[in-house]
């Protein structure tokens, strides 16, 4: 049986594969065995597996805002939404066993757990996502967003000055979050107090005087 195999192999390496079959001595086909992927290979496979699920979520997301969705269409979507970022997570985690150090997964997790409302687990996917690569600007921006969840506004704020420093980009979007955050609770305090918003609406609102700042600035210097 081994010299057969053997010889199976160099003629595979001799003739070259032929539409991922054999003729054997007989005529029938012999059908090449696949080759297995590497558990980093198929925590990829999962990863991306997840993203697609997500990018579901994202599209039930947008029919849901629109304002033309009726109310029993609206309880489908929902529960659709529901079930597409569940799933979503799912393939996430099963990323992550495969292959311990993917930090990615770590972050696409966390961000699962945030839009199911469960902001402690999303920290800490943030935070494993973060151990592993300190500088991975998306696990920080959506980590920033996750402590405005827990009202926790001097991290989002912590993490808004780091995100402007590494990605300004990043830290545009997280002040966008801010600036929602701060609506929110302006309509549903949840145990914040006014003063205390007040506060972070000037520290937005100073944020943002800068930003226009520094891009009137960088028109100037592409003008000259």
């Amino acid at each position: 049986m081994w010299t057969r195999i053997m010889t199976l192999v160099v003629l595979l390496v001799l003739v070259g594969p032929t539409c991922g079959t054999l003729q054997a001595a007989g005529g029938s086909s012999v059908e090449e065995a696949p080759i297995p992927m590497t558990p980093e290979e198929q925590a990829r496979q999962r990863y991306n597996q997840g993203l697609s699920l997500r990018d579901q979520a994202w599209r039930l997301q947008k029919k849901l805002s629109n304002p033309d969705t009726s109310e029993s269409k609206r309880a489908k979507l929902e529960k659709k939404l529901s079930r597409a970022y569940d799933s979503a997570g799912k393939e996430f985690a099963s990323a992550i066993h495969l292959s311990p150090r993917f930090h990615q997964a770590y972050s696409s997790l966390g961000y699962v757990y945030r839009q199911l409302g469960n902001y402690p687990l999303a920290l800490e996917s943030y935070d494993r996502a973060l151990e592993i690569d300190p500088d991975y600007s998306e696990a920080i921006e959506y980590r920033g967003e996750a402590y405005l969840g827990l009202n926790r506004i001097n991290d989002a704020q912590n993490a808004y000055r780091v995100l402007l420093e590494k990605d300004p980009e990043l830290a545009a979007e997280l002040l966008g979050a801010m600036h929602a955050w701060l609506k929110q609770r302006r309509e549903e305090p949840a145990g914040v107090e006014v003063t205390t918003l007040d506060g972070f609406e000037l520290w937005i609102a100073d944020r943002g005087d800068a930003a226009s700042v520094d891009q009137s600035s960088l028109r100037k210097s592409r003008t000259w």
